[in-house]
């Protein structure tokens, strides 16, 4: 404790601690000390102080075995609050620290220690974010969370605790881990209540740009090719709920691209939106974020025209309301072309684009010639010579110049 004194507060203190060793003497103490929950907290609270926002230690810590002792505390349920806030620090962005966690056991003991602790905000919190980092882009963590039922406990701490922004943001997150090229964990969220559980926290915090991101983030990634949670999506309330937050928090792109990516899976060839209300507004709602996302990455170029193209489908009465709101065909084949233009060299901007320009031109005289005064003639002819070895830009360019020919 007179340690720990000394350092809060203290750069000085603090800097001499690390050059002293005293990384390596809390471990030690920790080790001889495991079953005295007093001194395994003290000894969390030195270590945090240690390493926060300092990677020299946050490395040092990884290659002396902190990684082993805290998971060790968290299984003993000893200060496992403390040792989830360090652990989240260690691991972030350190891929080292994630093997060694992995290594470890860690998913499975944040896992467990979620079950005991239900009502615990913090800790829930905290376990949600250890469980992001863990599964972010590893996909033998991905797996081994599915397995340890990591999504029913990420699901249960929002469903226990949907007024905390914290635990939501956190949530959202784990889930959209977990669930990104995962069919299993798809199905296993879905069949939580993650679907609903997810729409309720958009609802429950408009506000916060940061959960309205990732909560399309994991209603994308749940959607994509499962008809059973793009039902569950829609019986939610998901695409109101998605069109709702688009116009708050408009200038986020990352929040745009997401919101594109849910709008398209809703309405996709195979699970079309029965609510024409609903495929109107959702077509609104992408025009008027293209006026102000209308130079964005390729990701939001791409996004955005997948999303418009499936809305429209070809369908006669869906090209007419889209004619009719406020020139939004015009709008659309504006940025179309745009869209080619300046990610040339992209070939999904250059499918997705013909794909939507032909979708509005294909049975309307009227958008062909529009097409045509907009440059999609010579967009597509553009991508034609630039992509002319990949099948589908070939195909979706030919099939866009056979009809405005």
């Amino acid at each position: 404790m007179a340690l720990l004194n000394l350092i809060i507060n203290n750069t000085e203190y603090m800097t001499q601690a690390r050059n002293a060793g005293v990384i390596e003497a809390m471990m030690a103490v920790m080790h001889k000390h495991a079953s005295c929950a007093a001194v395994v907290e003290t000894v969390c609270k030195v270590l945090h102080l240690l390493t926060h926002d300092h990677e020299e230690s946050r490395i040092h810590a990884g290659n002396v075995g902190v990684i082993d002792a805290l998971v060790a505390a968290i299984v003993r349920r000893g200060s496992a609050i403390l040792a989830c806030l360090i652990l989240l620090s260690l691991i972030h962005g350190n891929m080292e620290n994630k093997a060694r966690a992995r290594t470890a056991g860690t998913v499975e003991a944040v896992v467990a220690i979620m079950r005991r602790h239900e009502g615990i905000d913090d800790l829930q919190e905290r376990a949600c974010e250890i469980l992001r980092d863990l599964t972010s882009g590893i996909e033998e963590n991905m797996i081994r969370a599915g397995d340890a039922g990591a999504v029913g406990v990420v699901v249960a701490a929002q469903l226990g605790h949907t007024k905390h922004l914290g635990i939501q943001v956190a949530a959202c997150g784990a889930l959209r881990n977990l669930a990104r090229r995962r069919s299993t964990n798809q199905v296993r969220a879905g069949t939580a209540g993650a679907v609903e559980a997810i729409v309720a926290a958009m609802r429950n915090h408009p506000g916060s740009e940061r959960l309205q991101r990732r909560a399309c983030g994991v209603l994308r990634n749940l959607t994509h090719s499962n008809e059973g949670n793009v039902t569950r999506a829609r019986n939610a309330g998901a695409t109101e709920a998605v069109i709702m937050a688009m116009p708050e928090h408009m200038q986020s792109e990352d929040m745009m691209e997401r919101a594109f990516g849910v709008l398209r899976n809703l309405n996709t060839s195979t699970t079309n939106d029965t609510s024409q209300a609903n495929n109107i507004d959702s077509f609104k709602a992408v025009v008027l974020a293209l006026r102000t996302h209308d130079t964005g990455s390729v990701n939001v170029q791409h996004q955005a025209c997948v999303a418009l193209r499936n809305l429209i489908g070809g369908n006669a009465s869906n090209i007419e309301w889209a004619g009719a709101y406020a020139f939004g065909a015009v709008k659309v084949m504006t940025f179309a072309v745009t869209a080619m233009r300046r990610h040339s060299g992209s070939s999904v901007v250059q499918i997705s684009a013909c794909a939507v320009l032909y979708v509005l031109t294909i049975d309307n005289v009227a958008h062909r010639a529009c097409a045509v005064q907009v440059g999609a003639k010579e967009a597509a002819e553009a991508a034609l010579m630039t992509h002319s070895g990949n099948k589908k830009v070939v195909r979706e360019a030919r099939d866009l110049l056979t009809i405005l020919s």
